[in-house]
């Protein structure tokens, strides 16, 4: 079996919680598949079902060999997770990414997303700590692997660069799946290891083409695009197309790409003009506004009302559409909105409200010129857009003080 589907089924069972140790991957995935219970507890979840699925598409003899070693279990906690597979040759350090949360066993926790946020500061988040840490207190012996699919893979490129000099002769490998970058601090950081060829030829790094969560923070090396086997038109799609089942396979190879779709190259562009050119103290009240979502103790559809209700106040693009629409209408129908409804007009209205309609309007005319077949004119486009935005944030000033001086005029 080719390693990069090898890991990505591991990555895939990483999401699954199992207590035995010292058996298969074969038996653990027939046991996870025959799980009725777990099928029961786990059916309204989105993504449970391609889950299961991709799991039953599954050889279980081609894991026959490869036993489950230990698992490391905080999710209470930390939200860490991961675990240990071994087989004659090596050790496996598989890690779970992010998770929804759930009624039935993380009602709690928001660990995974507060951590995913911090992410954006310039020190190692808890939860790459807490990765780093457990990964120590196991005894290494033999070669290892590191793997992990979204924040998973994210902890695992943390702690290639990382752990101790003395543990790097061991590691024979790391492959994750839609994982987010390092920030560019933490690539300063560690610069040596970073930019170290050997280092860099250890390093196998899928993205499915759909996928905008891996357009987050830098690439240690160029990233392998994958096919989807989803489309990607509206929200839900592109929600469905980060996992896993997403990936299309061929004779048990993910089918390469050349290049990423319009939506996630236009999330890359839109972090690197926002985000990077965001000065501390502007970035640590984003983070706080994000904390109290998170300790809000909501559920993902409650938070999910919560967060659009609150974009609500600020753009009009949804102000007639249900919850439920907004999760199945198009970027297109959003484009049609956005030229219709006259964002540019709603401006002038409230200048403290400037920034996120600035967003809105960077995304939906940068999707639409790349949807006409600019894609090599966008950066060009971007820096016109936001010189315009500049000419109209310096004509409303202009406006309101042109209104205060007339008022003086009039009362005098």
């Amino acid at each position: 079996m080719e390693k990069e589907t090898l890991f990505c089924s591991l990555s895939l069972l990483s999401y699954f919680d199992y207590d035995t140790t010292d058996v298969s991957v074969e038996v653990m995935l027939e046991e996870i598949v025959n799980d009725q219970q777990l099928r029961l507890d786990y059916a309204a979840m989105p993504e449970f079902e391609g889950n299961i699925k991709m799991l039953e598409e599954l050889n279980g003899s081609d894991y026959r060999d490869i036993r489950v070693k230990l698992c490391r279990n905080d999710n209470a906690n930390s939200g860490v997770v991961f675990y240990v597979f071994t087989d004659a040759q090596y050790d496996y350090y598989v890690f779970r990414g992010s998770e929804g949360l759930d009624s039935v066993n993380h009602r709690t926790g928001w660990q995974d997303w507060a951590d995913n946020v911090r992410m954006f500061r310039d020190e190692p988040t808890l939860q790459q700590l807490i990765a780093l840490h457990e990964f120590y207190k196991i005894e290494k012996k033999r070669p290892f692997y590191l793997a992990g699919h979204s924040k998973g893979g994210n902890l695992a490129l943390f702690i290639a660069l990382a752990m101790r000099e003395d543990l790097m002769d061991l590691l024979a490998g790391v492959y994750t799946y839609n994982a987010p970058g390092i920030t560019k601090s933490m690539m300063k950081l560690y610069a040596q290891r970073a930019n170290d060829a050997s280092f860099q030829a250890l390093l196998h790094i899928y993205e499915n083409e759909n996928d905008t969560v891996s357009s987050f923070f830098e690439h240690l090396v160029p990233p392998c695009y994958y096919q989807s086997s989803l489309s990607c038109t509206n929200f839900t799609q592109l929600y469905h197309n980060h996992n896993l089942y997403a990936i299309r396979f061929e004779n048990g190879r993910l089918v390469p790409t050349a290049n990423k779709s319009a939506v996630p190259r236009l999330v890359h562009i839109f972090l690197y003009n926002f985000f990077a050119g965001l000065k501390k103290e502007k970035l640590e009240k984003i983070l706080a506004v994000c904390d109290d979502y998170f300790n809000s103790n909501l559920s993902m559809q409650e938070l999910y009302k919560v967060m659009i209700y609150h974009i609500s106040n600020y753009i009009s693009l949804f102000d007639d559409i249900g919850y439920d629409e907004i999760k199945t209408i198009t970027f297109q129908d959003l484009i049609e909105r956005r030229k219709t409804r006259h964002l540019s007009e709603k401006l002038a209205e409230d200048i403290g409200r400037l920034h996120i309609q600035e967003l809105t309007q960077r995304f939906v005319d940068g999707y639409e010129a790349m949807m006409k077949g600019k894609a090599g004119e966008l950066q060009q486009f971007i820096r016109e857009n936001n010189q315009k935005i500049i000419q109209m944030i310096q004509s409303i000033h202009q406006g309101k003080e042109e209104q205060a001086e007339a008022n003086e005029d009039t009362l005098a």
